[in-house]
């Protein structure tokens, strides 16, 4: 458009430019009484209010203001009265249509040439545009900070000076500090003393890369800092993007305590998973190991038995007899120990003597410590009886010989192993572990190793504590006696100091003993006199077949053995009424005790098999019961107990 297309501005008068100013306002501008009548419209007014100007000239202006804003309006006049004006003032008014719209209104006072107030003018600009935008915009932010204070994980924006804007509520309840308080604080403000400097570093890498709204940086495990001090593992991620010129950096965080929690809790498990499978193999092979090694002791206590019978009393080598056969007893008391701790049985408590029980651990600790370890016991003679399961009570004994051992730490030195009988008033009983008053079974194990301090010692009875180096301990041997203490009802406590060893008391409520079993049975009873009853043998060992022949045969009875199980029950097959009674081994290759005893409860029902075993398990003394066996022998006791055994068998057949 060219210079010629704009009509030069022409001199007009002051009061007719004015005119045409307020009449070419795009607002609406009204002047009115100082009673509400008004005076003049322009076409900004008829715009904004739908009404012509001869409409509303001469009206009230309360035809525009819904009735509830009434007082509003006269608030207004009688400021305009006394020479005040109204500025941008924010309210609702009326369309000819009955519609409602935001305004923004300004009212001032007229004057006339005097100074005196005849009037007023207002100027109403229609904001329901702005206001809408600004309602949507502050819905939106209100969902945005939903969103955001709804998130689970911590949620905190920092500016370019690493100042926080923003601070959800999932990261007030993780760092237990209010939104308010953290806004404008510095981010390390949460970030332990030891780690701020290798976060201001990633911060600073991290910001030289270009702005992105893709999470990135440092994903993975850190420690944070609550508000009391405490500090506590974190994932984190950080993100950055530029708003308004402005860079910001948003840092999600994750408290991983109990998934961190729950992983070493899961690797635990592990190995007591592992732990426990590999006391199941154990067990499986001491079972293997003591039916085999059984075999041996059964033959050397045998046929110790048949010379000591063919020497004279005085004969020069019955004290060496007596040498062997005290060796094999003692082989024959580890395996039982052996056996006695590899099986995984549920607990059972028994009212039953201390003494013996503690004795048998002492036996098994004496050959499991090294040569350089010296075993002291001092084992009152008192006959102390407690409510315990022996097996876990054995467990408990070894567990704290094994962590005295480990206190010595490879060197030579003592462990000390005592019981006695207390008897514990209220203060003591409260000293000794909360226990009530009364007579109690102490027994402790000592040991001149190492020695704890006051923190160790406050920790040892944690699951998972441990001194040892990683891998060499699942802290678990002290947590578990102290849980198979608690579970017999007494306690445990340790005296100890760095240099001067440890002891560990453990207290037991003495039990009452059961009452002795009375019978009508005479004294001792005549041992049974064989007379030739058929007796067929089946072992696949030959030392144990020869043996055992010649012990049956000297006792009066008629013997056969059998080294294959097969043979054995065709023989019987072919003649039933040729035996008296069977005894099979119960481990053999070429078919189980059980499997002979199940084939010949189908040939000869009411024929007496007693099945002979290195390793008595729950599942041989399961099968015996369901295939008729008349009675289960350990092996090793075969020359004390099966001519008397094989006796009373056939005497209840008999009968």
């Amino acid at each position: 458009m060219s210079d010629e297309d704009h009509p030069p501005l022409v001199a007009m008068p002051q009061q007719a430019l004015l005119a045409a100013i307020v009449a070419s306002s795009h607002d609406a501008i009204i002047s009115k009484t100082l009673d509400g009548v008004i005076m003049s419209w322009n076409r900004g007014a008829q715009r904004i209010f739908g009404y012509e100007p001869q409409e509303a000239i001469g009206r009230s202006i309360l035809m525009l203001v819904p009735p509830e804003l009434h007082a509003e309006e006269a608030s207004i006049l009688r400021r305009l009265r006394l020479g005040e004006a109204v500025q941008d003032l924010g309210t609702e008014r009326l369309r000819k249509d009955g519609g409602r719209i935001a305004v923004s209104v300004t009212s001032s006072p007229v004057r006339d040439e005097q100074g005196r107030i005849v009037g007023a003018s207002k100027v109403v600009r229609d904001v329901s545009a702005a206001k809408a935008a600004a309602n949507e915009l502050a819905q939106s932010r209100a969902r945005l900070a939903g969103i955001v204070d709804s998130a689970m994980d911590a949620i905190i924006t920092v500016d370019e000076c690493g100042a926080i804007v923003l601070f959800n509520d999932a990261a007030s309840r993780m760092f237990g500090c209010d939104p308010s308080q953290a806004r404008g604080q510095p981010l390390e403000r949460f970030i332990p003393q030891r780690f701020r400097e290798e976060h201001g570093e990633r911060m600073r890498r991290f910001g030289a890369g270009a702005p992105t709204p893709r999470a990135m940086g440092f994903p993975g495990a850190i420690w944070a800092l609550r508000s009391d001090g405490r500090e506590f593992p974190v994932e984190a991620s950080i993100s950055h993007v530029q708003v308004e010129g402005q860079r910001l950096y948003t840092v999600i965080m994750r408290d991983v305590s109990e998934l961190r929690q729950a992983r070493e809790d899961r690797r635990v498990i592990e190995n007591q998973l592992r732990e426990a499978q590999k006391m199941e193999a154990i067990g499986t092979l001491a079972g293997g190991i003591a039916h085999d090694f059984n075999n041996i002791i059964a033959a050397i206590l045998g046929n110790i038995g048949l010379a000591r019978v063919e020497l004279d009393a005085g004969h020069t080598a019955l004290p060496y007899l007596d040498q062997i056969d005290s060796a094999a007893s003692r082989a024959r008391s580890v395996v039982r120990q052996i056996l006695s701790f590899s099986r995984r049985q549920p607990q059972q408590f028994v009212i039953q003597p201390l003494r013996p029980v503690i004795h048998e651990a002492v036996t098994l600790m004496r050959v499991t410590l090294p040569s350089i370890v010296r075993l002291e016991a001092r084992l009152a003679e008192t006959d102390m009886h407690v409510r315990a399961d022996s097996t876990q009570l054995q467990q408990v004994v070894l567990n704290l010989c094994t962590n005295a051992w480990h206190a010595l730490q490879g060197s030579t030195g003592r462990i000390e192993i005592g019981m006695d009988e207390v008897k514990l008033d209220a203060a003591a009983a409260l000293r000794a572990g909360e226990l009530p008053p009364g007579d109690y079974a102490h027994l402790w194990v000592r040991d001149n190793g190492i020695g704890m301090d006051e923190a160790t010692r406050s920790r040892i009875f944690e699951p998972f504590f441990t001194t040892k180096p990683r891998g060499e301990g699942t802290g678990l041997g002290l947590s578990v006696v102290h849980g198979i203490v608690v579970d017999h009802h007494g306690a445990i406590a340790v005296d100890s100091a760095p240099g001067l060893g440890s002891t560990f008391h453990l207290y037991l409520p003495v039990a009452t003993p059961p009452p002795q079993a009375t019978t009508n049975a005479p004294a001792s009873a005549e041992p049974f006199a064989a007379q030739g009853q058929r007796v067929i043998y089946v072992d696949d060992d030959d030392v144990m077949t020869l043996m055992v022949e010649r012990l049956l045969t000297r006792r009066g009875f008629a013997v056969v053995c059998y080294q294959d199980a097969h043979a054995a029950i065709d023989a019987i097959r072919a003649d039933p009424a040729r035996c008296d009674c069977v005894v099979t081994d119960y481990n053999m290759p070429d078919a189980s005790g059980l499997d002979v005893a199940r084939t010949l409860a189908s040939i000869a029902p009411s024929l007496p098999v007693i099945v002979s075993s290195g390793y008595i398990s729950d599942e041989l003394r399961a099968g015996a019961e369901r295939f008729g066996v008349r009675a289960v022998m350990e092996k090793e006791n075969t020359f004390d107990e099966l001519p008397g055994l094989i006796g009373r068998v056939l005497s209840e057949a008999a009968h």
